[in-house]
């Protein structure tokens, strides 16, 4: 059986799609913005361009979307030919160029450097000054002390030639074609010239001039500073030294005119500080100019220490030369160095020593100090220390002859803090030198009173010194005080310190004599939160104020008294004084004891200042360990107007009578004649008491015949009193009603 075959060939032609369009060359090309360092190129859309290329003098120079590109970046005064094509994925068109001109350009004054980029690095003659450029500049003009010195391309300068440790006023401006700008100013200071151990230097200064070089010793020592003959030879040279703590040469140390009686050249010898640098001025002698050469050296690489009841036996060869020992008590307290026979042997000779004691290793601050003791030539000082604080004792010869003696440290007192109270007086009696210590924990914040007084309030005087302290150790002095300021009721030699303190902090009161005297005296402590017209008391009329105590003469007492409406006010007081003030401080009344008045006061603030007068008026004595204070009593009555007053509102509605002397505007007062007068007022306010007085004159002090208080209630308006006579005075009597 035969099978058929069918064989079906296709043939597949691929040809590529039609092909799509590049771009047209853009047209219309323009520049539309020009700048001296910019230029605009726009042109119109061409077709099928998805993008662009812009060209700068035939070159590439980036792609964009859009239909206009700036160039950046250009010269001044330049042509430059700006191209343009159209780009897409089937290619690019051809590229359409144009020309444009940049501007001219025309520079503006440039701002002055950045202030705050200023800064300058100093040496002892020169200084360099550097900023932040400006923009625009194309140079910068400096400026020493108001004037022009240099110009540089640059954003930094150096000053040379410059005197040592001087201060210069320096600045920098810049510039361009076009102007410079203002300056900005800046102070410098050299430093100075640096001078080294057994390195001399040599000097050469005209009359009038100074120079001053800086020395940072290696360690703690005595160092010498001496100046001689320049280049090691030649002729004196009247010199003067000066040791400074600092650069501003404001913490003079020691200074020196001439080492020896028989030389013109300076020496300085002193304890130094390891590490910390020091400053010494050479000059002439008055006018004299310096030729000379001045060297540091040290006397001694370390100080030796003195031990408690550890004798030191001093033998210095030298004339002139002096010996310094560092002593660290292990105790707060009080403390004794003196010297002696060398040896202790009453067969040496007898050494005519000054001894010093200062509490820092410069030797500036002097604490002790003493040449003959009791008669002798030896030397004794007795001093309070701090525990584990350093202190330097210097021991030399009177004359300046060699030293021959014994150095002994002795303790005579620790320190301990006895406690004082509020209103709380302590009486002490101590021997020479010693000191009482105590220590107060205020119950509440506010101001607080220490002072010193006579000796259980006894008559006498003695001459105290007060020091209150932060701390136990004694290192944080907040107040010290020799003698009361202003006022001293005590007596002027008494002590006294102010202080505002902070609720259950303790602090530390030391009580010393001022010299050498034995310590009597009584010391007391007292609050005073009410001694100003800010910290007043409120009180209140039409109650009385009873045992408010003035804790001493130095007390004062505010009270403040709000008036709201026109009032007349009874005061009276029964022991020591009251005075009265208005918010301005004008004083309106003083009223002392058994002594009382009436006032009229006008709406205000009104304050009380009670105060001490005299041990005549009933103050109680002080006893010992006690503190009783000043009593006063006041109290203070509202009378019976308040409200505005004037004569309309306020009259006496009665019929006139006349008196034995023709008058008429008086009002019969005379009890059981039946008259009957009522007194019109008027008050602002409502108020429940009023109170009708009646003299016997027309002043407020005249004596009082009838006195009645109306617990009624009154309603602001006007109201009225009935009175129908009364009192005690005899009959027929004449009284004349004040209001």
């Amino acid at each position: 059986m035969k099978s058929d075959f069918y064989i079906n060939i296709f043939t597949i032609h691929v040809v590529s799609a039609s092909k799509g369009n590049t771009p047209n060359a853009p047209g219309n090309l323009s520049i539309t913005n020009k700048t001296s360092s910019s230029l605009t190129l726009s042109w119109s859309a061409s077709a099928y361009s998805t993008g662009y290329t812009v060209y700068l003098n035939g070159s590439e120079f980036a792609t964009t979307y859009s239909t206009s590109y700036t160039f950046y970046g250009l010269a001044s005064d330049t042509t430059y030919t700006l191209g343009v094509k159209g780009v897409n994925s089937y290619g690019s068109s051809s590229v359409t160029t144009t020309s444009g001109t940049t501007l001219v350009d025309v520079p503006t004054v440039p701002l002055a450097p950045d202030l705050s980029s200023l800064s300058v690095t100093s040496t002892d003659t020169t200084v360099t000054l550097s900023w932040s450029p400006s923009s625009g500049a194309t140079s910068y003009r400096v400026i020493l002390n108001g004037s022009y010195y240099g110009t540089t391309n640059s954003t930094y300068f150096t000053y040379t030639g410059l005197e040592p440790l001087t201060t210069y006023y320096i600045g920098v401006a810049a510039s361009n074609t076009a102007g410079t700008s203002s300056y900005s100013p800046i102070i410098a200071r050299t430093r100075a010239t640096t001078l080294l151990l057994n390195n001399p230097i040599d000097v050469d200064l005209v009359s009038d001039k100074t120079r001053v070089y800086a020395f940072t010793p290696p360690s703690t020592g005595v160092y010498s500073f001496y100046t001689g003959s320049y280049g090691g030879s030649g002729t004196l040279n009247d010199t003067m030294l000066d040791l400074y703590e600092d650069d501003q040469l404001a913490n003079q140390i020691t200074s020196n005119d001439d080492a020896s009686g028989n030389t013109l050249f300076s020496e300085i010898k002193r304890t130094l500080q390891g590490g910390v640098t020091y400053y010494i001025k050479l000059s002439g002698y008055e006018t004299t100019a310096v030729h000379a050469r001045i060297t540091v050296t040290t006397e001694t690489s370390s100080i030796p220490p003195l031990a408690l009841n550890a004798p030191e036996d001093i033998s210095a060869s030298q004339a002139g030369d002096y010996v310094v020992y560092q002593f660290t008590p292990a105790q707060s307290g009080e403390y004794e160095f003196s010297t002696n026979y060398y040896g202790d042997s009453p067969s040496s000779p007898d050494n005519d020593t000054v001894m010093s004691v200062f509490s820092d290793y410069n030797q500036t601050d002097l604490i002790g100090y003493n040449d003959d003791m009791d008669g002798s030539l030896f030397s004794n000082v007795k001093l309070s220390l701090i525990a584990n604080h350093t202190y330097f004792i210097m021991v030399e010869n009177y004359a300046g002859d060699p030293i021959y003696t014994r150095l002994l440290a002795t303790m005579k007192q620790q320190v301990s803090y006895a406690t004082l109270g509020n209103q709380q007086s302590v009486d002490v009696s101590l021997p020479s030198y010693r000191k009482a210590y105590y220590q107060f924990t205020p119950s509440a914040s506010g101001h607080y009173r220490f002072f010193s007084s006579p000796f259980q309030g006894q008559a006498g005087l003695n001459d105290t010194v007060l020091e209150l302290y932060a701390d136990a150790a004694l290192t944080t002095l907040l107040s010290r005080n020799d003698d009361a300021l202003d006022i001293h009721p005590y007596g002027e030699v008494y002590s006294k310190i102010d202080y505002t303190l902070t609720q259950g902090t303790t602090y530390y009161v030391v009580l010393r004599n001022y010299g050498s005297a034995s310590l009597k005296a009584r010391l007391t402590v007292e609050d005073d939160f009410d001694n100003t017209k800010n910290s007043a008391t409120s009180a209140n009329w039409d109650q009385i104020y009873l045992n408010n105590r003035i804790s001493s003469l130095y007390d004062v007492n505010y009270y403040k008294v709000v008036v709201t409406e026109r009032q007349k006010v009874h005061i009276g007081v029964s022991k020591n004084s009251l005075m009265l003030e208005d918010n301005q401080g004008n004083i309106l009344g003083i009223y002392d004891q058994g002594n009382s008045d009436t006032i009229s006061l006008s709406p205000g603030i009104y304050f009380i200042r009670a105060q001490y007068i005299s041990p005549t008026q009933g103050v109680s004595e002080l006893s010992v360990g006690s503190f009783t204070g000043y009593n006063f009593d006041f109290s203070g009555k509202v009378g019976s107007i308040g409200g505005s007053i004037n004569p309309q509102s306020i009259n006496i509605q009665a019929v006139p009578i006349q008196d034995y002397y023709g008058r008429t505007d008086v009002i019969d007062a005379t009890p059981r004649t039946g008259n009957v007068h009522d007194f019109v007022f008027k008050y602002d306010l409502p108020h429940q008491e009023t109170t009708i007085d009646i003299h016997m004159g027309r002043r407020n002090d005249d004596p009082i015949v009838y006195s009645m208080n109306y617990n009624i209630g009154f309603a602001a308006g006007p109201n009225s009193i009935s009175w129908g006579g009364g009192g005690s005075k005899p009959k027929y009597t004449v009284c004349h009603a004040l209001y």
